[in-house]
């Protein structure tokens, strides 16, 4: 039977693996560079206190999924959340999104927003970068104030030089109506893809993680990163000094590394996408202290430049069982380019954002019991021109050669961990239906499997 290899069992390689057995489809291996699974969908527990690699929160706006996430992965031990998001800017914290809670700001700063919004260049074609698109649908005053810099903050990047197409299901639209209503009353509507959310009740989101590994038969190889592959000899090498022969390879590790990986011959060169895949690296800060903090927020923007940070949040507010009885727990988030900032320089501004916290939180160093600080090397890809030009006939070339990269990293995208999920599936099909792999019609589960309904 023809043997799969997957790289990277975070949750994209995990669905990946739950969808082939779920068809009956057994001969594959999952590799895991770390020495557990999850990938960024992991907690670490320090004295007490449960952190994960900055927010991760489960959206479902997907029938599929939630069926999934009903019958696989079980709500029992989630619970579900209704979204406390706020923007402090001007020295004061608002309701997010920023667009419909202008009453905080000063006077000056509403009349910016309402008369760029109302003389916003809504004919502006095309829009080819995000700076346009903000231009467009939002105006001057809310660019200035608040997607400007908060946007050039996460990015670390030119915003001439993003394109827009990630927006779509992320940046909440709004109307002058909206907007109006924000001034006269205290709470807008909740708005936006994650108005509301399912997260464990303790342990962090590494919870989803266990729970969907527990339903996959074949073990996980851990401490495999990968070194090479030869796609003419469909054979992958790993850092450990071992190897395996494959069929088909799923790749959820990033696209900039898997390229870099793949043994180039012949018409077979990815010299182009090396030098201009480019994403973000994130430092994300952990602050346990001994006592509750004064705010119910579960996360808040950081808009202005004067704060190395862009968002905050509090997870004993999510959940109570992040933090010890009494105490309080939150997490920062400090992002940079590793090409264009030294790894010293985003050190420094990472020992700036913690001190910065502090005092605006009005922390003292007495109270703090736990500084835990985490790096993501990968963390939002760059929707640059040169991703929007030529990602698609990548994608096509890698599956020339057998090859399926996929998931956030993978496809180089902007995503959920619905949308990690939703890629394993359709990667497995993809694959078994290139195999002629026929699922045995007699075959009995041995758990509960969703339904496809509504799909």
């Amino acid at each position: 039977m023809p043997k799969v290899a997957i790289i990277g069992a975070g949750l994209t390689g995990l669905s990946t693996a739950y969808h082939l057995e779920e068809k009956g489809f057994f001969d594959y291996e999952i590799f895991e560079k770390n020495d557990q699974p999850g990938g960024l969908a992991r907690s670490v527990h320090v004295d007490g206190f449960t952190f994960d690699y900055t927010g991760h929160f489960v959206h479902i706006n997907n029938e599929y999924f939630k069926n999934f996430f009903e019958n696989v992965i079980g709500k029992t031990g989630f619970t579900k959340i209704v979204r406390d998001s706020q923007v402090f800017t001007h020295d004061k914290f608002s309701p997010y999104p920023f667009q419909t809670n202008l009453s905080g700001l000063p006077t000056d700063a509403i009349c910016e927003c309402i008369e760029g919004f109302v003389l916003r260049q809504k004919h502006l074609h095309p829009v080819d970068t995000f700076r346009q698109w903000v231009l467009k649908y939002y105006g001057t005053g809310i660019g200035k104030y608040f997607l400007f810099p908060y946007n050039e903050k996460i990015s670390a990047y030119d915003l001439d030089k993003m394109c827009p197409s990630w927006v779509q299901n992320f940046v909440p639209s709004t109307t002058l109506a909206n907007i109006v209503e924000g001034l006269t009353t205290e709470h807008s509507k909740q708005v936006g893809y994650n108005a509301h959310f399912w997260y464990p009740k303790r342990g962090g989101i590494q919870l989803l993680v266990d729970r969907l590994q527990a339903n996959i038969t074949q073990k996980i190889k851990t401490e495999f990163q990968l070194s090479s592959i030869d796609p003419t000899q469909k054979f992958v090498s790993f850092k450990n000094g071992d190897s395996r022969s494959y069929d088909m390879l799923v790749s959820t590790a990033p696209l900039n590394n898997l390229v870099d990986s793949v043994k180039e011959s012949g018409n077979i060169n990815f010299s182009a996408a090396k030098n201009n895949l480019l994403c973000n690296s994130i430092f994300g800060f952990n602050l346990g202290i001994n006592r509750p903090f004064e705010t119910n927020a579960h996360w808040v923007y950081i808009p202005e430049k004067k704060y190395n940070f862009y968002r905050l949040g509090f997870w004993n507010n999510v959940v109570p069982a992040m933090a010890p009885p009494g105490c309080g727990s939150l997490f920062g988030e400090v992002a940079y380019i590793p090409s264009h900032t030294s790894e010293k320089i985003a050190k420094q501004n990472l020992r700036n954002a913690i001190a910065q916290t502090k005092k605006l939180l009005k922390i003292q160093d007495s109270e703090v019991l736990v500084d835990h600080t985490l790096q993501i090397p990968h963390a939002f890809v760059t929707h640059n021109r040169w991703r929007e030009e030529n990602l698609k006939n990548l994608h096509a070339k890698l599956r020339e050669l057998n090859i399926y990269s996929i998931g956030r990293y993978g496809e180089w995208k902007y995503s959920s961990m619905q949308d990690a999920v939703l890629d394993g599936r359709a990667t497995a099909t993809a694959i078994l239906t290139r195999l002629g792999h026929v699922a045995p019609a007699a075959q009995v589960s041995r758990i509960p499997r969703p339904t496809s309904r509504g799909l």
